[in-house]
This record gives structure tokens, C-alpha cells and sequence, in this order.
């Protein structure tokens, strides 16, 4: 689960979204390491082949690789040095909240701001969030709390602010947004890390289509240092918004997506000065593609959509007070809009990632009983509750939030509206499917009750006849054991006796 980052001083990424190695695959590197050392080491003996010669003693196949460091910077942008930066200012997380609970929502902030942050000039709390209380719809916003993290809080390591703020999502849901401002020691490392070049990447692979013994079969695989600097920067972000969600989770623990081991929709907002018209291979080895940017009007910002990643929203460095503090307020408030897409999106992902769960116990329980059967239904609803009541509720309009302020270099109309237009057809297939597999346990479960009631019925059955057996054999004990009931009864075998003599 944990892992150490070299490239960023040591840093621990730790969270359960980053794949641990399984042990087959440490156990057969170890010894294939070992293996290819003792084999070298009698290489004079035993001669290596070509290919064992190349991948043992280089280590890897070269390959001419560009560097993907940031070199070039856009000029008269008013910076006093030229170096360039990549600067991410906030990692802008988006939670949901049921909003029953919203009204405890003021005080578990308070309990955080206890716990975790120091008394600070900008310090604020809101007052009230009557409007967020109640189940109603319509477009609403509001500031809930700007605070320091203490340094003493285990968020010091990754963050030195935090801002909440809540958006009305839907007639029962609302959308936690917090913003959380790196530590500024972290901030330099991750700048740092991004704008440096990333060589090639080497790895022993082939562990799938071996066993466990065939270890001297492995060989060495080889990937681009932009794939590795992207997926490196994926990982930071990733753990950063988890590890900050979790400690937020003990003092709001009605944060949807956390409870359910999820991690929750977020952007990061970058400032940079680095040229977009060049560094080709630096904004590859950092996931955008100018082809999947949003831009605003006057090209001084831009929401980046990742193809493996958060998006970014890139503010570049202008001399204009105006456009610098556009692009700001932009970059503040991009979430708020934004979570009307990656929240729901976010939603249906996790919804089928339980149907999945549930949908594989199926086969586990075909041999079981009702109450097995009961027990995983129960913990089904249970899980999806707040999921389908979400997307029972939840529809988006076309052209709902248009983004007429961002255009695209290669479409009509911005990126956003395609990467989302099939939202409400996606919801409705999540419910068609979890209709489908509700209605198999549906039918399992009369199936074994109709079973399990006949099996009763003919038990009771049994039991009614046995007991009418027994009530008759004692019936006939009692008569034959009561003394008037043995006197009538030889008097009448007399009788019959003497009537047939008589006949005679």
C-alpha cells in the first residue's frame, strides 16, 4: 500500500488507489535478480546469448527518448525570472452530502477547525445554511469556512489552507467542495517535479505469462518518461485529495464518496508561465493535449481534460491586472460549476462499481439459503441507497451550463458539453441495470421463500398426521385401560356370544 517517491524527496504515497505489488511478483523479481547475478558472475564459463548480453549489462534497449522538461516560457508575462513554473495553486475537492445532514454540517466544521487548524486573520464561518437545509431546488452557493492548518496536524504534510464551500446539486443532495492549498515545501517539489525532465522508465515485466518457478523467463520492459512523469504527478494528486478526505471524514462523516471508499471528483488549478505553443513533449509528460483544452476568450486560461487524470485549469502569467484577476476568480470558482458534471459522473461510476460487487456474489450464493440471500440484498440497499435516490432525482438539461466564455480549437461548441451529453442516458442505464440485478435477487429470494414455506407446509403436514395418530392410539389406550369401558365391552362380547347360539 505504500510507496516511496524518490523523484519528490521520499515522499509516501498511501492509499488504497495505488496498485501494491502482489507477492508472486516480488518473490519472482527477487529471484530472477539473483539468478541474472550468479549468471553473469559465470558468464566465463557460460557464455551469454546476445539478448541476455543487452538486457543484463545495459539494463535496457536504448532508444532515442526527447526530454520532456519545460524550456521554453511565454514572454512579456511581467515574471522577474524566466525559469519556468508549474505551479499548483489548489487541488479543488468535490464531495456529496445527502442533505439531511447538512444541519450538523456547521458544527462538524467547527470540530475540524479545532482539531486541525490555527486561528488565522481571514478566518470565517457562515452563519447559516437554512437555505441548504431544506429540499430545495435552483442554482445556490455559499462560503462555509477559510482556514490555516495547524502545523502541528497531520494535513500540515500535505496541505496549508482549506476552504469550504457548499453548492445546491440537487432537490435532496449537496456538494461539499473543499479547497485545499498545498504545503508550500510540497509546492515546490511538485513544481519542480514538473517542469524537470524524466528519463526512461525500466522495469522487469512478464510475470503474468509465467508461474511463479519459470522467474528466469522475465524480461525488461521500457516506457517514455512523460508516461512516467504523468502517471508520477496521478499519483501526488490522487493521494494528497485522499489523505485529506480522510482526516476531514472523522469530523464530517457523512461525506458520500469517502464512506464508500471512493475517491471523489477533483481539479487542480495550475498556474504556469510555460509556453503553450511549444514544450510539446513537456505537456504530454503532464497529461494535456491542446486538442482537449476548454479555453477562455482571450486565451489566458483553459480547462485541460486529461485523458488519464483530474482535469487541470491553467491560468497563464499576464501582465493585465484585469485578466490576472479574471483568471483567478475563474480558477476559484471553477468547481462550483464543474461538479454538476464530475459529481453525478462520479456517482454512476461508483454505482456500478457496487452492481459489479453485488452482481459477482451471485454466483457465490447459488447454493445457499434465504437468509444468505437476505443478508447480501439488505447490504445492497443499504450501500445504494443514497446512490439511487441521487440518480432517481438527478437530470441535467442540455446546454445547462454552456461554458459560453470557453471555446475549443477543434469543435463548435466547448469540450465539456461532449465529454458529458450522454450524462442522463448513462443514468438511465445505471438504473435499467440495477433493476435487473434488484429483480434477480428478487426472484431468488421468493423462489427459496416459496420453497422454504412448502417445505413447512409439509412438514406441518406430517406433523398434523402423526399427531392425529397418536391422539387416536391414545384414545384407544384410554378406553381399553378404563375398567367401565372393559366391563360394557365383555358384556357385549357375551351378549353377541349368547345371540349366536340361540341362532344355532
Amino acid at each position: 500500500m505504500r510507496k516511496h517517491l524518490k523523484e519528490l524527496d521520499g515522499y509516501i504515497i498511501n492509499n488504497p488507489f495505488y496498485d501494491s505489488e502482489p507477492l508472486k511478483h516480488t518473490f519472482m523479481r527477487n529471484a530472477y535478480l539473483v539468478y541474472r547475478k550468479i549468471r553473469t558472475c559465470l558468464a566465463y564459463f557460460f557464455p551469454l546469448s546476445e539478448m541476455q548480453k543487452i538486457l543484463w549489462e545495459n539494463d535496457h534497449i536504448p532508444f532515442a527518448s526527447k526530454p520532456n522538461a519545460a524550456t521554453t516560457v511565454t514572454v512579456n508575462t511581467g515574471d522577474e525570472s524566466n525559469s519556468p513554473h508549474f505551479i499548483v495553486e489548489t487541488i479543488e475537492v468535490m464531495e456529496l452530502l445527502p442533505r439531511e445532514h447538512i444541519g450538523r454540517l456547521q458544527n462538524e466544521i467547527k470540530k475540524f477547525y479545532k482539531r486541525n487548524c490555527k486561528p488565522g486573520l481571514f478566518d470565517s464561518f457562515s452563519h447559516s445554511t437554512s437555505f441548504f437545509n431544506e429540499f430545495n431546488e435552483g442554482e445556490a452557493f455559499q462560503q462555509l469556512g477559510s482556514f490555516l492548518i495547524n502545523d502541528r496536524s497531520s494535513l500540515f504534510k500535505y496541505i496549508s489552507q482549506i476552504h469550504f464551500s457548499i453548492v445546491n446539486l440537487s432537490d435532496s443532495f449537496c456538494c461539499l467542495i473543499m479547497h485545499l492549498y498545498p504545503n508550500k515545501e510540497l509546492q515546490k517539489k511538485i513544481d519542480l517535479l514538473s517542469v524537470s525532465s524524466m528519463d526512461e522508465q525500466f522495469k522487469i515485466t512478464g510475470y503474468e505469462d509465467h508461474k511463479w518457478f519459470q522467474f528466469k523467463n522475465l524480461t525488461y520492459g521500457q516506457y517514455s518518461g512523460s508516461i512516467y512523469k504523468c502517471q508520477l504527478l496521478n499519483d501526488i494528486f490522487a493521494d494528497i485529495t485522499w489523505n485529506v478526505c480522510k482526516v476531514v471524514y472523522s469530523s464530517i462523516p457523512n461525506m458520500l464518496f469517502h464512506s464508500q471508499k471512493m475517491l471523489p471528483p477533483y481539479i487542480c488549478s495550475v498556474c504556469t508561465n510555460v509556453d503553450g505553443n511549444s514544450n510539446s513533449e513537456f505537456w504530454s509528460s503532464v497529461g494535456v493535449n491542446s486538442y482537449f483544452c476548454d479555453y477562455s476568450q482571450e486565451y489566458s486560461s483553459c480547462i485541460a481534460w486529461r485523458s488519464d487524470g483530474a482535469p487541470f485549469f491553467i491560468r497563464g502569467n499576464t501582465q493585465s491586472i484585469e485578466s490576472s484577476m479574471l483568471n483567478s476568480s475563474r480558477a476559484y470558482h471553477i468547481s462550483h460549476t464543474l461538479c454538476f458534471y464530475l459529481v453525478p459522473n462520479t456517482v454512476i461510476n461508483l454505482l456500478r462499481k457496487n452492481l459489479t460487487k453485488f452482481s459477482k456474489k451471485i454466483a457465490t450464493l447459488k447454493r445457499k439459503g434465504i437468509t444468505k440471500w437476505l443478508k447480501v440484498r439488505v447490504n445492497m440497499d443499504s450501500s445504494m441507497f443514497y446512490l439511487m435516490r441521487f440518480v432517481e432525482e438527478y437530470t441535467i438539461e442540455d446546454n445547462s451550463f454552456d461554458f459560453k466564455q470557453y471555446s475549443n480549437i477543434k469543435r463548435e461548441r466547448p469540450l465539456v458539453s461532449k465529454l458529458f451529453s450522454n450524462l442522463n442516458g448513462r443514468i438511465s442505464r445505471g438504473k435499467a441495470l440495477y433493476k435487473s440485478i434488484s429483480s434477480i435477487f428478487n426472484s431468488n429470494i421468493d423462489y427459496r421463500n416459496a420453497k422454504s414455506n412448502y417445505r413447512l407446509q409439509k412438514i406441518a403436514l406430517i406433523v398434523s398426521i402423526l399427531s392425529m395418530l397418536v391422539a387416536t392410539a391414545a384414545l384407544v389406550v384410554t378406553l381399553l385401560t378404563n375398567q367401565g369401558t372393559s366391563h360394557f365391552i365383555n358384556s357385549l362380547i357375551d351378549s353377541l356370544i349368547k345371540a349366536s347360539c340361540l341362532l344355532r
